[in-house]
Protein backbone atom coordinates (compact mmCIF):
# COMPACT_ATOMS: atom_id res chain seq x y z
CA UNK A 1 0.00 0.00 0.00
CA UNK A 2 1.38 3.45 -0.84
CA UNK A 3 1.45 6.23 1.67
CA UNK A 4 -0.58 9.16 1.09
CA UNK A 5 0.55 12.33 -0.21
CA UNK A 6 -3.19 13.10 -1.30
CA UNK A 7 -4.89 16.41 -0.58
CA UNK A 8 -8.31 16.75 -0.22
CA UNK A 9 -10.18 19.24 -2.19
CA UNK A 10 -11.91 22.37 -0.70
CA UNK A 11 -15.24 20.26 -0.70
CA UNK A 12 -14.47 17.44 1.17
CA UNK A 13 -14.31 17.70 4.83
CA UNK A 14 -11.81 14.88 6.38
CA UNK A 15 -12.52 12.09 8.14
CA UNK A 16 -11.95 8.43 7.25
CA UNK A 17 -9.78 6.62 4.33
CA UNK A 18 -11.47 6.23 0.89
CA UNK A 19 -9.96 3.34 -1.55
CA UNK A 20 -10.13 2.98 -5.11
CA UNK A 21 -9.33 -0.42 -6.72
CA UNK A 22 -6.47 -0.10 -8.97
CA UNK A 23 -7.58 -2.10 -11.90
CA UNK A 24 -10.75 -0.02 -12.22
CA UNK A 25 -8.46 3.28 -13.49
CA UNK A 26 -6.24 0.83 -15.12
CA UNK A 27 -9.48 -0.54 -17.39
CA UNK A 28 -9.94 2.96 -17.10
CA UNK A 29 -6.78 3.96 -19.47
CA UNK A 30 -6.47 0.95 -21.13
CA UNK A 31 -10.08 1.54 -23.03
CA UNK A 32 -9.06 5.10 -23.48
CA UNK A 33 -6.14 4.29 -25.35
CA UNK A 34 -8.36 3.40 -28.73
CA UNK A 35 -10.44 6.10 -29.40
CA UNK A 36 -12.65 3.51 -31.75
CA UNK A 37 -13.61 1.40 -29.10
CA UNK A 38 -17.16 0.47 -29.01
CA UNK A 39 -17.21 -1.21 -25.41
CA UNK A 40 -16.37 0.90 -22.75
CA UNK A 41 -17.23 -0.58 -19.07
CA UNK A 42 -15.35 2.19 -16.73
CA UNK A 43 -15.48 6.00 -17.42
CA UNK A 44 -14.69 8.59 -15.11
CA UNK A 45 -16.39 11.88 -15.38
CA UNK A 46 -16.21 15.03 -13.64
CA UNK A 47 -19.54 16.53 -13.25
CA UNK A 48 -20.87 19.94 -12.44
CA UNK A 49 -24.28 21.15 -11.47
CA UNK A 50 -25.56 24.40 -12.51
CA UNK A 51 -24.95 27.81 -10.18
CA UNK A 52 -27.88 29.81 -9.10
CA UNK A 53 -29.26 33.02 -10.53
CA UNK A 54 -28.58 36.44 -8.97
CA UNK A 55 -31.37 37.85 -7.44
CA UNK A 56 -32.63 41.35 -8.72
CA UNK A 57 -31.43 45.00 -7.93
CA UNK A 58 -35.63 46.91 -9.61
CA UNK A 59 -37.97 49.17 -8.41
CA UNK A 60 -41.27 49.47 -9.93
CA UNK A 61 -41.87 52.26 -12.35
CA UNK A 62 -45.26 53.89 -12.47
CA UNK A 63 -45.82 57.68 -13.86
CA UNK A 64 -45.86 60.14 -11.12
CA UNK A 65 -43.63 58.55 -9.16
CA UNK A 66 -39.62 58.72 -9.14
CA UNK A 67 -39.09 55.52 -7.78
CA UNK A 68 -41.66 52.63 -6.89
CA UNK A 69 -41.60 49.90 -4.14
CA UNK A 70 -38.69 47.24 -5.02
CA UNK A 71 -40.03 44.48 -7.30
CA UNK A 72 -36.54 42.82 -8.20
CA UNK A 73 -37.80 38.77 -8.09
CA UNK A 74 -35.04 35.79 -7.17
CA UNK A 75 -32.59 34.23 -9.31
CA UNK A 76 -33.41 30.69 -10.96
CA UNK A 77 -32.22 27.14 -9.49
CA UNK A 78 -29.40 25.83 -11.43
CA UNK A 79 -29.39 22.52 -13.29
CA UNK A 80 -29.51 19.49 -11.45
CA UNK A 81 -27.55 16.61 -12.73
CA UNK A 82 -29.21 13.16 -12.95
CA UNK A 83 -27.92 9.50 -13.84
CA UNK A 84 -30.70 7.19 -15.13
CA UNK A 85 -30.47 3.35 -16.19
CA UNK A 86 -31.79 2.44 -19.60
CA UNK A 87 -32.64 -0.66 -20.74
CA UNK A 88 -30.82 -2.03 -23.51
CA UNK A 89 -27.67 0.04 -23.11
CA UNK A 90 -24.86 -2.28 -23.04
CA UNK A 91 -21.77 0.07 -23.20
CA UNK A 92 -20.41 3.54 -21.72
CA UNK A 93 -18.17 4.36 -24.27
CA UNK A 94 -20.92 6.98 -25.52
CA UNK A 95 -20.03 9.10 -21.84
CA UNK A 96 -18.06 12.30 -22.11
CA UNK A 97 -15.30 13.42 -19.76
CA UNK A 98 -17.22 16.81 -18.58
CA UNK A 99 -20.54 17.31 -17.98
CA UNK A 100 -22.12 20.58 -16.59
CA UNK A 101 -25.72 21.65 -16.21
CA UNK A 102 -26.83 25.43 -16.68
CA UNK A 103 -26.93 28.03 -14.50
CA UNK A 104 -29.89 29.61 -13.16
CA UNK A 105 -31.08 32.84 -14.93
CA UNK A 106 -31.00 36.16 -12.49
CA UNK A 107 -34.16 37.18 -11.44
CA UNK A 108 -36.58 40.28 -13.53
CA UNK A 109 -37.93 43.26 -12.04
CA UNK A 110 -41.88 43.10 -11.68
CA UNK A 111 -41.23 40.40 -9.29
CA UNK A 112 -40.49 37.64 -11.87
CA UNK A 113 -38.24 34.77 -10.73
CA UNK A 114 -35.12 33.78 -13.22
CA UNK A 115 -35.12 30.73 -15.05
CA UNK A 116 -34.18 27.49 -14.00
CA UNK A 117 -31.37 26.24 -15.34
CA UNK A 118 -31.62 22.70 -17.59
CA UNK A 119 -30.83 19.62 -16.06
CA UNK A 120 -28.36 17.27 -16.94
CA UNK A 121 -28.89 13.39 -17.75
CA UNK A 122 -26.67 10.66 -18.08
CA UNK A 123 -28.39 7.20 -19.04
CA UNK A 124 -26.46 4.50 -18.56
CA UNK A 125 -26.98 0.47 -19.39
CA UNK A 126 -28.75 -1.02 -16.62
CA UNK A 127 -26.09 -2.73 -14.20
CA UNK A 128 -24.25 0.63 -13.60
CA UNK A 129 -22.28 1.15 -10.57
CA UNK A 130 -21.68 4.93 -9.58
CA UNK A 131 -18.94 5.84 -7.36
CA UNK A 132 -17.83 9.05 -5.94
CA UNK A 133 -13.53 9.75 -7.13
CA UNK A 134 -10.94 12.05 -6.29
CA UNK A 135 -9.96 14.29 -9.20
CA UNK A 136 -8.57 12.97 -12.58
CA UNK A 137 -5.14 14.23 -12.32
CA UNK A 138 -4.97 12.22 -8.44
CA UNK A 139 -6.03 9.59 -9.83
CA UNK A 140 -3.49 9.59 -12.71
CA UNK A 141 -0.60 10.50 -10.04
CA UNK A 142 -1.57 7.77 -7.56
CA UNK A 143 -1.70 5.45 -10.28
CA UNK A 144 1.64 6.29 -11.73
CA UNK A 145 2.89 5.56 -8.10
CA UNK A 146 1.47 2.48 -7.64
CA UNK A 147 2.79 0.91 -10.81
CA UNK A 148 6.07 1.90 -10.37
CA UNK A 149 5.77 0.75 -6.61
CA UNK A 150 8.17 -2.22 -5.00
CA UNK A 151 5.58 -3.45 -3.30
CA UNK A 152 3.54 -4.52 -6.07
CA UNK A 153 0.38 -2.93 -4.62
CA UNK A 154 -2.66 -3.36 -6.18
CA UNK A 155 -4.97 -0.78 -4.40
CA UNK A 156 -4.28 2.50 -4.30
CA UNK A 157 -4.86 3.82 -1.12
CA UNK A 158 -6.60 7.25 -1.66
CA UNK A 159 -6.75 8.95 2.32
CA UNK A 160 -9.27 11.72 1.91
CA UNK A 161 -10.32 11.16 5.47
CA UNK A 162 -14.35 11.98 4.18
CA UNK A 163 -16.24 13.57 6.26
CA UNK A 164 -19.37 11.04 7.37
CA UNK A 165 -23.02 10.95 8.86
CA UNK A 166 -25.78 8.44 8.90
CA UNK A 167 -23.53 5.62 10.60
CA UNK A 168 -20.79 6.79 8.82
CA UNK A 169 -22.14 5.84 5.09
CA UNK A 170 -22.22 9.27 3.60
CA UNK A 171 -19.46 10.81 1.98
CA UNK A 172 -20.50 14.90 2.79
CA UNK A 173 -19.95 17.13 -0.24
CA UNK A 174 -19.09 21.12 0.04
CA UNK A 175 -19.91 23.66 -2.34
CA UNK A 176 -17.71 26.47 -2.92
CA UNK A 177 -20.11 29.24 -1.62
CA UNK A 178 -20.39 32.42 0.16
CA UNK A 179 -20.16 32.33 3.89
CA UNK A 180 -23.47 33.07 5.99
CA UNK A 181 -24.68 36.62 5.77
CA UNK A 182 -22.01 37.74 2.71
CA UNK A 183 -22.78 37.62 -1.21
CA UNK A 184 -24.75 40.99 -1.46
CA UNK A 185 -25.48 42.35 -4.81
CA UNK A 186 -25.42 46.27 -4.57
CA UNK A 187 -26.91 48.52 -6.71
CA UNK A 188 -24.60 51.41 -8.86
CA UNK A 189 -21.05 50.74 -6.98
CA UNK A 190 -22.99 51.85 -3.40
CA UNK A 191 -21.70 49.04 -1.54
CA UNK A 192 -19.66 51.16 1.09
CA UNK A 193 -22.11 53.66 1.59
CA UNK A 194 -24.80 50.80 2.24
CA UNK A 195 -22.58 48.57 4.59
CA UNK A 196 -22.19 51.50 6.92
CA UNK A 197 -26.05 52.69 7.21
CA UNK A 198 -27.36 51.25 11.02
CA UNK A 199 -30.53 49.60 8.94
CA UNK A 200 -27.91 47.28 7.11
CA UNK A 201 -25.59 46.24 10.23
CA UNK A 202 -29.21 45.32 11.52
CA UNK A 203 -30.42 43.06 8.96
CA UNK A 204 -27.03 41.42 8.56
CA UNK A 205 -27.70 38.88 11.57
CA UNK A 206 -31.15 38.25 10.05
CA UNK A 207 -29.89 37.16 6.89
CA UNK A 208 -27.21 35.27 8.57
CA UNK A 209 -29.58 32.90 10.08
CA UNK A 210 -31.36 32.71 7.23
CA UNK A 211 -28.10 31.56 5.34
CA UNK A 212 -27.58 29.20 8.13
CA UNK A 213 -30.67 27.13 7.08
CA UNK A 214 -30.31 27.22 3.58
CA UNK A 215 -26.78 26.07 3.94
CA UNK A 216 -27.63 22.92 6.84
CA UNK A 217 -30.40 21.95 4.01
CA UNK A 218 -27.92 21.94 1.74
CA UNK A 219 -25.23 19.75 3.62
CA UNK A 220 -28.28 17.07 4.41
CA UNK A 221 -29.35 17.04 0.35
CA UNK A 222 -25.24 17.55 -0.81
CA UNK A 223 -24.12 13.90 0.09
CA UNK A 224 -23.13 10.77 -1.86
CA UNK A 225 -23.18 6.82 -0.20
CA UNK A 226 -19.67 5.95 0.41
CA UNK A 227 -20.39 2.38 -1.37
CA UNK A 228 -21.74 4.12 -4.66
CA UNK A 229 -24.92 4.16 -6.41
CA UNK A 230 -25.99 0.30 -7.95
CA UNK A 231 -28.29 1.06 -10.94
CA UNK A 232 -29.50 -2.14 -11.66
CA UNK A 233 -33.13 -1.72 -12.08
CA UNK A 234 -34.53 -0.05 -15.62
CA UNK A 235 -35.60 3.21 -15.70
CA UNK A 236 -34.08 4.29 -12.26
CA UNK A 237 -33.00 7.31 -11.87
CA UNK A 238 -30.86 9.26 -9.43
CA UNK A 239 -29.88 12.71 -8.69
CA UNK A 240 -26.00 12.90 -8.33
CA UNK A 241 -25.32 16.50 -7.80
CA UNK A 242 -28.49 19.23 -7.00
CA UNK A 243 -27.99 22.46 -8.35
CA UNK A 244 -27.75 25.62 -6.35
CA UNK A 245 -30.64 27.65 -5.38
CA UNK A 246 -31.16 31.09 -6.41
CA UNK A 247 -30.41 34.66 -4.66
CA UNK A 248 -33.43 36.73 -3.16
CA UNK A 249 -34.44 39.99 -5.48
CA UNK A 250 -34.32 42.65 -3.50
CA UNK A 251 -38.00 42.62 -2.76
CA UNK A 252 -37.82 40.62 -0.06
CA UNK A 253 -35.81 43.22 2.10
CA UNK A 254 -38.40 45.71 2.29
CA UNK A 255 -38.89 46.98 6.30
CA UNK A 256 -40.31 49.83 8.07
CA UNK A 257 -35.88 50.74 7.95
CA UNK A 258 -35.73 49.93 4.74
CA UNK A 259 -37.51 51.70 2.50
CA UNK A 260 -35.74 51.33 -1.00
CA UNK A 261 -33.22 48.75 -0.15
CA UNK A 262 -30.72 49.03 -3.36
CA UNK A 263 -28.82 45.52 -3.00
CA UNK A 264 -30.05 41.63 -3.63
CA UNK A 265 -28.67 38.20 -2.88
CA UNK A 266 -26.01 36.07 -4.90
CA UNK A 267 -27.02 32.82 -6.16
CA UNK A 268 -25.31 29.87 -4.32
CA UNK A 269 -22.74 28.13 -6.09
CA UNK A 270 -23.44 24.69 -7.78
CA UNK A 271 -21.67 20.88 -6.87
CA UNK A 272 -18.23 20.19 -8.75
CA UNK A 273 -17.17 16.50 -8.54
CA UNK A 274 -15.62 13.57 -10.09
CA UNK A 275 -17.32 10.09 -10.26
CA UNK A 276 -16.08 6.62 -11.24
CA UNK A 277 -18.83 4.98 -13.84
CA UNK A 278 -18.30 1.22 -13.74
CA UNK A 279 -20.55 -1.28 -15.46
CA UNK A 280 -21.43 -4.49 -14.16
CA UNK A 281 -23.19 -6.71 -16.21
CA UNK A 282 -26.35 -8.41 -15.40
CA UNK A 283 -26.50 -11.58 -16.54
CA UNK A 284 -27.23 -15.67 -14.45
CA UNK A 285 -24.11 -17.10 -14.91
CA UNK A 286 -20.60 -16.02 -16.09
CA UNK A 287 -18.31 -17.97 -18.35
CA UNK A 288 -14.49 -18.28 -16.79
CA UNK A 289 -11.85 -19.60 -18.58
CA UNK A 290 -8.28 -19.23 -19.79
CA UNK A 291 -7.53 -17.92 -23.10
CA UNK A 292 -8.48 -20.15 -25.94
CA UNK A 293 -10.53 -22.49 -23.51
CA UNK A 294 -13.44 -22.59 -26.04
CA UNK A 295 -16.16 -19.95 -24.36
CA UNK A 296 -16.45 -17.95 -27.13
CA UNK A 297 -17.29 -21.57 -28.90
CA UNK A 298 -19.53 -22.83 -26.67
CA UNK A 299 -21.77 -19.40 -26.34
CA UNK A 300 -22.06 -19.38 -29.92
CA UNK A 301 -23.55 -23.09 -29.63
CA UNK A 302 -25.82 -22.59 -27.00
CA UNK A 303 -27.12 -19.57 -27.86
CA UNK A 304 -27.96 -16.67 -30.22
CA UNK A 305 -24.80 -14.80 -29.46
CA UNK A 306 -22.21 -14.71 -32.19
CA UNK A 307 -18.81 -13.66 -30.35
CA UNK A 308 -15.53 -13.64 -32.57
CA UNK A 309 -14.09 -17.33 -32.35
CA UNK A 310 -10.32 -18.02 -33.13
CA UNK A 311 -7.26 -20.36 -31.73
CA UNK A 312 -5.36 -17.32 -30.20
CA UNK A 313 -5.21 -15.99 -26.74
CA UNK A 314 -7.39 -12.72 -26.34
CA UNK A 315 -9.70 -14.05 -28.85
CA UNK A 316 -12.69 -11.98 -26.46
CA UNK A 317 -11.51 -8.66 -25.62
CA UNK A 318 -15.08 -7.12 -24.62
CA UNK A 319 -17.57 -9.26 -22.91
CA UNK A 320 -20.57 -10.68 -24.55
CA UNK A 321 -23.79 -11.53 -23.46
CA UNK A 322 -25.88 -14.52 -24.72
CA UNK A 323 -29.33 -15.72 -24.12
CA UNK A 324 -30.07 -19.20 -23.72
CA UNK A 325 -33.56 -21.03 -24.36
CA UNK A 326 -33.48 -24.44 -22.28
CA UNK A 327 -36.93 -25.72 -23.62
CA UNK A 328 -40.20 -24.57 -24.66
CA UNK A 329 -41.48 -24.97 -20.93
CA UNK A 330 -38.43 -23.20 -19.22
CA UNK A 331 -37.75 -19.96 -18.97
CA UNK A 332 -34.56 -18.65 -20.28
CA UNK A 333 -31.42 -17.18 -19.01
CA UNK A 334 -28.68 -15.19 -19.78
CA UNK A 335 -24.60 -16.15 -19.90
CA UNK A 336 -21.87 -13.36 -19.76
CA UNK A 337 -18.05 -14.65 -21.97
CA UNK A 338 -15.72 -12.69 -20.69
CA UNK A 339 -12.01 -12.29 -21.34
CA UNK A 340 -9.62 -14.97 -20.61
CA UNK A 341 -8.03 -14.83 -17.35
CA UNK A 342 -4.60 -15.94 -16.98
CA UNK A 343 -1.70 -16.81 -14.24
CA UNK A 344 -0.98 -13.83 -12.48
CA UNK A 345 -4.23 -12.07 -13.30
CA UNK A 346 -4.23 -10.69 -9.57
CA UNK A 347 -0.94 -8.75 -10.43
CA UNK A 348 -2.61 -7.00 -13.40
CA UNK A 349 -1.24 -9.12 -16.24
CA UNK A 350 -2.87 -9.62 -19.70
CA UNK A 351 -6.30 -8.32 -19.24
CA UNK A 352 -6.30 -8.30 -15.43
CA UNK A 353 -9.60 -8.86 -13.21
CA UNK A 354 -10.88 -6.02 -14.26
CA UNK A 355 -13.60 -7.72 -16.41
CA UNK A 356 -14.27 -10.04 -13.22
CA UNK A 357 -17.06 -7.20 -12.50
CA UNK A 358 -19.56 -8.84 -15.07
CA UNK A 359 -19.91 -11.73 -13.09
CA UNK A 360 -19.66 -10.85 -9.71
CA UNK A 361 -23.91 -10.13 -10.08
CA UNK A 362 -24.20 -13.70 -11.70
CA UNK A 363 -26.03 -16.31 -9.51
CA UNK A 364 -24.09 -19.19 -10.82
CA UNK A 365 -20.32 -19.53 -12.43
CA UNK A 366 -19.20 -21.80 -15.16
CA UNK A 367 -15.71 -22.94 -15.42
CA UNK A 368 -14.98 -23.52 -18.90
CA UNK A 369 -11.96 -25.94 -19.01
CA UNK A 370 -10.02 -26.81 -22.56
CA UNK A 371 -9.51 -30.83 -22.71
CA UNK A 372 -7.07 -30.24 -25.56
CA UNK A 373 -4.17 -28.87 -23.10
CA UNK A 374 -2.18 -31.23 -21.08
CA UNK A 375 -3.31 -30.78 -17.39
CA UNK A 376 -6.64 -29.73 -17.62
CA UNK A 377 -6.68 -30.12 -13.47
CA UNK A 378 -4.07 -27.43 -13.72
CA UNK A 379 -5.78 -24.74 -15.62
CA UNK A 380 -8.62 -25.85 -12.76
CA UNK A 381 -6.36 -24.40 -10.13
CA UNK A 382 -5.63 -21.40 -12.35
CA UNK A 383 -8.85 -19.95 -12.69
CA UNK A 384 -9.47 -20.82 -8.78
CA UNK A 385 -6.56 -19.07 -7.27
CA UNK A 386 -7.21 -16.24 -9.73
CA UNK A 387 -10.60 -15.68 -8.70
CA UNK A 388 -10.33 -16.11 -5.22
CA UNK A 389 -13.19 -17.28 -2.57
CA UNK A 390 -14.53 -14.19 -1.80
CA UNK A 391 -15.82 -13.86 -5.51
CA UNK A 392 -16.49 -18.02 -5.79
CA UNK A 393 -18.58 -17.45 -2.18
CA UNK A 394 -22.74 -18.72 -2.38
CA UNK A 395 -22.09 -18.96 -6.38
CA UNK A 396 -23.80 -22.30 -8.15
CA UNK A 397 -20.91 -23.83 -9.87
CA UNK A 398 -20.41 -25.46 -13.10
CA UNK A 399 -17.58 -27.10 -14.83
CA UNK A 400 -17.89 -27.26 -18.89
CA UNK A 401 -14.68 -29.81 -20.26
CA UNK A 402 -15.07 -28.33 -23.63
CA UNK A 403 -12.96 -29.72 -26.87
CA UNK A 404 -14.09 -33.10 -26.18
CA UNK A 405 -13.54 -34.39 -29.85
CA UNK A 406 -9.39 -33.94 -29.58
CA UNK A 407 -7.41 -37.03 -28.64
CA UNK A 408 -6.84 -38.04 -25.45
CA UNK A 409 -9.83 -35.86 -24.33
CA UNK A 410 -11.18 -39.31 -22.71
CA UNK A 411 -7.81 -39.61 -20.07
CA UNK A 412 -8.23 -36.14 -19.73
CA UNK A 413 -11.72 -35.83 -18.54
CA UNK A 414 -11.46 -38.57 -16.28
CA UNK A 415 -8.59 -37.12 -14.42
CA UNK A 416 -10.31 -34.24 -14.16
CA UNK A 417 -13.34 -35.40 -12.95
CA UNK A 418 -11.47 -37.54 -10.38
CA UNK A 419 -9.42 -34.01 -9.00
CA UNK A 420 -12.75 -32.13 -8.71
CA UNK A 421 -14.07 -35.06 -6.95
CA UNK A 422 -11.53 -35.17 -4.48
CA UNK A 423 -10.63 -31.16 -4.22
CA UNK A 424 -14.28 -30.29 -3.71
CA UNK A 425 -15.38 -32.26 -0.63
CA UNK A 426 -12.28 -31.39 1.21
CA UNK A 427 -12.68 -27.38 0.20
CA UNK A 428 -16.38 -27.54 0.99
CA UNK A 429 -17.39 -27.07 -2.52
CA UNK A 430 -19.62 -30.16 -4.66
CA UNK A 431 -19.82 -29.33 -8.27
CA UNK A 432 -20.78 -31.13 -11.77
CA UNK A 433 -18.72 -31.84 -14.82
CA UNK A 434 -20.15 -32.09 -18.14
CA UNK A 435 -17.55 -32.72 -21.36
CA UNK A 436 -19.24 -31.25 -24.61
CA UNK A 437 -17.39 -30.43 -28.04
CA UNK A 438 -18.56 -27.14 -29.53
CA UNK A 439 -17.23 -27.67 -32.67
CA UNK A 440 -19.55 -30.40 -33.58
CA UNK A 441 -22.48 -29.84 -31.04
CA UNK A 442 -21.27 -33.46 -29.13
CA UNK A 443 -23.69 -33.43 -26.00
CA UNK A 444 -24.83 -29.30 -26.12
CA UNK A 445 -28.27 -30.29 -25.27
CA UNK A 446 -26.81 -31.95 -21.88
CA UNK A 447 -24.56 -28.49 -21.05
CA UNK A 448 -27.78 -26.36 -21.85
CA UNK A 449 -29.97 -28.34 -19.51
CA UNK A 450 -27.07 -28.01 -17.17
CA UNK A 451 -26.48 -24.44 -17.28
CA UNK A 452 -30.13 -24.09 -16.65
CA UNK A 453 -29.91 -26.05 -13.60
CA UNK A 454 -26.96 -23.55 -12.45
CA UNK A 455 -28.62 -20.38 -13.26
CA UNK A 456 -31.56 -22.13 -11.40
CA UNK A 457 -33.84 -21.48 -14.06
CA UNK A 458 -35.55 -25.12 -13.34
CA UNK A 459 -36.70 -27.05 -10.80
CA UNK A 460 -33.72 -29.10 -9.71
CA UNK A 461 -30.95 -26.57 -9.06
CA UNK A 462 -26.77 -27.26 -9.10
CA UNK A 463 -25.52 -27.68 -5.50
CA UNK A 464 -24.99 -23.97 -4.24
CA UNK A 465 -21.64 -23.53 -2.76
Amino acid sequence: MLENRYTPPANIIEKRPYTVPHAIFSSYRQQRRDPDVRFRDVAIVKLKSGDGGNGKVSFLREAGRAMGPPDGGDGGTGGHVFVQAVEGMTSLHHLRHIYKAANGRGGGSTQLSGKNGENVVLQVPVGTVVRWSPPLDELKRMFHEAGSSADGATEVDIVTNLSRFDNDSLIQLRRDSYADGQGWLFKEQEEEHIRAQQYFRQLIPKVHHFDTINRRREAEQDTFPYEGIDLDRPGQSVMLLAGGNGGLGNMHFLTGDIRNPRFAKQGRSGLESTFIFELRLLADLGLVGLPNAGKSSLLRAISRARPRVGHWEFTTLTPTIGTIQSGLAEPSFTVADIPGIIEGAHENRGLGLGFLRHVERSGGLVFVIALDRPDPAADFQVLVRELGPKRMEKKRILVIATKADVPESQERYQALKEYLGSWGPANKYEWEIVPCSAQDNGNIESVIQMMAQTAGKTSQHATRV
